[in-house]
């Protein structure tokens, strides 16, 4: 029989975990089965997804149902079943059971719980084509890790991989589907050190361990940390963690961690003793505050830590102060997510008595309770943006932790930096840097201390180079767990189809060919970037997949409203020193090889950028001439100032685009040219 296996992720770099235990199951109890397993995401051109999909024509189509995909699933699966009326649709995951019925065509069945422990007869029916309307599947105390070697090359390549060393959670929160399943499972050591040990014989980039909560056994978690520093080489690490959990031993062993090894997600959800109460969450908010200060003293775990909006007794003000409880204990990133109403969690049984009002459909976010009225909610969410651009992107790291020693009050700075951003229309514009720091500065001078906190400003633009780390983390390091419908992977979607498209024929962005001993996976990453002149009248292509937003220069942002720059940078363009490489077709393609013999595209009459001259400053303006090449890769400049050029009706306004070179270009310029690098940089 033949099996396709379907999963929508919120990004490229993401992977279904679930498929590939469904193929292992599949693979124990269907004997010559050929089995297909296709992964999309939820941003993918529909009509062409579905035409790739329907081509497989399988007996039966697996889909892994989640509530940030649920609402293209049912679509597809409608639309599958037009298409080829004799195949059978299997939906599971943890939000099949609550699709409706009547949504769904006739031949779809449902799948609740573990696969692993799904009843035998399940089988039995699928090999004669007549499938229940519903299975479930009971916990199992045994789960293996589903790989195979062939998968680190295929379905894996350039994607997160995910890997759990548990099941449960310790937790029993009400808004959570954990709260069903009380209680954790873990896989005892060995077999932990033995699965990872396979999964880093590929050197995969990152793996992000799923456990709800990895420190919930803290000798444990310890000795896999341990086991971690002597095995890895290179992988990034992701946990979700627990931070009132933390022992003495833990502080005492993760200073000797590498720098951007780990990466901690730390679920606070609020610091409101009401609240925690309501939702069940058994934590204590001043130890885990203290324990994340002390993380962050480290220097070297990216800290992610999130806060749930619409809370059960969560008021305006309660939560501005659990916000200011978690700007002062300074972690590197700070997310605020809209609480999601899951079908089936105790705290569903409890709208009524909490006034909860939420969306109907899929992801069930809320929209007001009864001490948030939904007008406070909305600005406590674009509070949210605020702090997401300002503080999240790590531009302005100095400026923060000045606010942050001075024991500001974080929630009223940024409630009125939300009123300037409105002032400037800045959510319905590309955030660019350079637009954040005008609005930043304007707002500061009217600040306590403004003078100071313009020159802290100023330092940041000189050090955003320096710390490209962080930055990386931050893109990275985002996950489901919190904005679970993945928005800002949507905005700069938005950003870069619509503001990039706009300026068709002024700049192209292209990945360079890496010679073989550079970036081994050949995925194209941080620096991997040239500039180069188009057309005027070339199209921009459309960014193939969900690759644009998964790249640390995908940070690439057009603002296409007003004019932005002053006066006197508008006509200085910066050289773009190296070999210049230049796509036949389209935008960000995924083959290397499309790219020929070095060559440069002239634009018409009203030239954009000469890729062909040094710059406004003469002389090789960074003396970067034959340094800025490094294992084939070539490096932008750190900003690139464009003119104003006019093609058909339209005016293209001034572009600014921000590229981070990070250590890279230390590594390339070294010390000494670095900092002429900055001076420069500065001047302009």
């Amino acid at each position: 029989m033949k099996f396709a296996l379907i999963g929508f992720n919120c990004r490229f770099t993401h992977s279904c975990l679930s498929l590939f235990y469904l193929r292992q199951e599949l693979t124990k109890h269907m004997e010559n089965a050929q089995i297909s397993l296709r992964q999309f995401t939820i941003n993918d051109a529909y009509y062409a997804t579905l035409q790739q999909i329907s081509i497989l024509r399988p007996d039966a189509f697996f889909f892994s149902v989640y509530i940030w995909n649920a609402g293209i699933i049912t679509r597809i699966v409608n639309d599958l079943a037009e298409i080829l009326p004799t195949s059978l649709f299997v939906l599971g995951g943890p939000q099949a059971a609550s699709l409706g019925r009547d949504d769904l065509p006739e031949r779809c069945t449902l799948v609740s719980g573990e696969i692993e422990g799904i009843d035998p007869g399940f089988y039995a029916d699928l090999r004669t084509g007549v499938l229940q309307p519903h299975y479930s599947g009971k916990r199992q105390a045994a789960f293996a890790s589903p790989f195979t070697p062939e998968d680190f090359t295929t379905h894996l390549a350039n994607r997160h991989i995910y890997y759990e060393s548990s099941r449960g959670c310790p937790y029993g929160c009400s808004y959570c589907i954990s709260a069903l399943e009380p209680g954790v499972r873990h896989k005892d050591f060995p077999q932990v050190r033995d699965e990872l040990r396979q999964i880093l014989a590929h050197q995969p980039q990152g793996i992000r361990f799923v456990d709800r909560t990895f420190n919930a056994s803290a000798a444990r978690a310890l000795q896999i940390w341990q086991f971690l520093k002597e095995e890895s080489a290179g992988t990034t690490f992701h946990f979700e963690i627990a931070p009132d959990l933390f022992t003495e031993e833990m502080f005492a062993f993760l200073p000797s961690m590498p720098p951007r090894l780990f990466e901690f997600e730390i679920g606070m959800q609020s610091t409101h003793a009401a609240t925690l109460a309501a939702i069940n969450r058994k934590s204590s908010p001043p130890t885990a505050l203290h324990n994340i200060s002390r993380l962050a003293k480290i220097g070297t775990i990216h800290l992610h830590v999130d806060l749930i909006l619409g809370l059960p007794h969560e008021s305006f003000a309660s939560f501005g102060a659990s916000f200011n409880d978690v700007f002062a204990a300074a972690p590197h990133y700070i997310q605020m997510g809209l609480l999601k109403i899951l079908p089936h969690t105790p705290l569903n049984s409890r709208l009524g008595e909490f006034a909860i009002s939420h969306c109907r459909q899929p992801p069930y976010e809320v929209l007001a309770t009864g001490w948030l009225s939904q007008a406070e909610l909305a600005e406590l969410f674009w509070f949210g943006e605020c702090v997401e651009a300002f503080y999240n992107n790590r531009y302005f790291r100095s400026f923060f932790t000045f606010l942050r020693q001075s024991r500001r009050d974080a929630f009223q700075f940024f409630l009125g930096l939300l009123q300037a951003c409105r002032q400037r229309e800045f959510f319905n514009r590309a955030r660019t840097q350079l637009l954040m720091s005008e609005i930043l500065s304007d707002f500061s001078r009217s600040e306590p201390d403004g003078q100071l906190l313009t020159e802290l400003l100023r330092r940041n633009r000189r050090q955003r180079l320096e710390h490209l780390d962080l930055l990386v983390a931050d893109a990275v390091g985002r996950e489901v767990a919190g904005r679970v419908h993945g928005d800002q992977a949507e905005q700069l979607q938005q950003v870069v189809l619509d503001h990039v498209a706009q300026l068709a024929g002024l700049v192209e962005v292209a990945p360079a060919a890496l010679d073989a001993d550079g970036f081994g996976d050949g995925d194209l990453h941080m620096g991997n970037v040239v500039l180069v002149p188009l057309r005027l009248e070339q199209a921009v292509g459309k960014a193939q997949g969900d690759e644009v937003l998964h790249r640390v220069l995908a940070q690439v942002m057009i603002d296409a409203i007003g004019p932005v720059f002053r006066e006197e940078t508008r006509h200085r363009v910066i050289h773009l020193a190296g070999r210049p490489q230049v796509m036949a077709d389209g935008l960000f393609q995924h083959d290397a090889g499309a790219f020929g013999q070095p060559r440069l595209r002239q634009p018409g009459a009203d030239r954009a950028v000469d890729g062909s001259r040094r710059g406004e400053e003469g002389d090789d303006t960074f003396g970067l001439a034959g340094l800025v090449r490094q294992r084939g890769v070539i490096l932008a400049a750190a900003e690139l100032h464009a003119q104003v050029v006019q093609t058909g009706q339209e005016t293209l306004q001034n572009a600014f685009l921000e590229f981070a070179l990070g250590h890279m270009a230390t590594q390339v310029l070294g010390d000494q040219r670095l900092a002429r690098f900055y001076a420069l940089v500065e001047h302009h």
